[in-house]
């Protein structure tokens, strides 16, 4: 009885939430990882797809919306003893401002990097009247 406490407390106090609300979060909307880096240039979009390939990733843009999508075909082939590297199909939408341009997207190292440049776009200034 003890140990089931302190390990509630303990996620509790170290994931900061209800352990009943984090159970019941669409885990969809936290995979894959990303990081949004903020550079000279725009922002570089980082996202961890290890064990992807290009032929099972997709990547849209349309209007302003940037669709990063994944699937795999598990084909059976291999037997996992411990399977650590997630295979579950994937669909991560972002809405990008509308002076933002997708300069490249690269597959290195597990990493889907996706370059955005600013734009002058149609940005007006207006005065203060």
């Amino acid at each position: 009885m003890v140990d089931t406490i302190s390990r509630e407390l303990f996620r509790n106090f170290w994931l900061g939430h209800n352990p009943s609300w984090f159970d019941n979060m669409p885990h969809s909307q936290s995979y894959p990882r990303y990081n949004l880096v903020d550079n000279d240039t725009g922002f570089k979009l980082e996202i961890a797809v290890p064990g992807w390939s290009k032929k099972e990733l997709e990547v849209v843009l349309k209007d302003n919306e940037l669709r990063i999508s994944g699937s795999k075909s598990n084909k059976g082939e291999d037997s996992y003893l411990h399977q650590g590297l997630s295979q579950k199909s994937f669909d991560r939408r972002f809405v990008l401002n509308s002076d933002l341009e997708v300069k490249s997207v690269k597959l290195e190292n597990g990493m889907l990097d996706i370059e955005m440049v600013q734009t002058a776009g149609n940005r007006t200034v207006l005065d203060i009247q």
